[in-house]
């Protein structure tokens, strides 16, 4: 994800289901970052496929999928953080 989109890992980190759009015809991903909220929308067609297979796993691993939960967790199982 982030070789292809150019995120850096703290704004991976951060990212929660509903930062994706992955609607085939315009997907991209919904950025907030910093002390002002900086925002952005990165677009990754290529990563389409992928991530909606992914959030497919994490249906069936147990894991939530609400729009404020987190796309990645750390080893807790809570939200990842830079170090993980």
């Amino acid at each position: 994800m982030a070789f292809c989109s150019g995120l850096r890992v703290q704004e991976i980190a951060n990212l929660k289901i509903k930062d994706l759009n992955l609607e085939f015809d315009d997907p991209y991903i919904f950025v907030r970052r910093g002390k002002g909220e900086i925002e952005r929308s990165i677009y990754f067609p290529e990563l389409v496929k992928s991530l909606k297979g992914f959030i497919m796993e994490k249906r069936s691993w147990g894991q939530h999928i609400d729009p404020e939960a987190p796309i990645l967790f750390g080893r807790s199982g809570k939200r990842l953080l830079q170090r993980h």
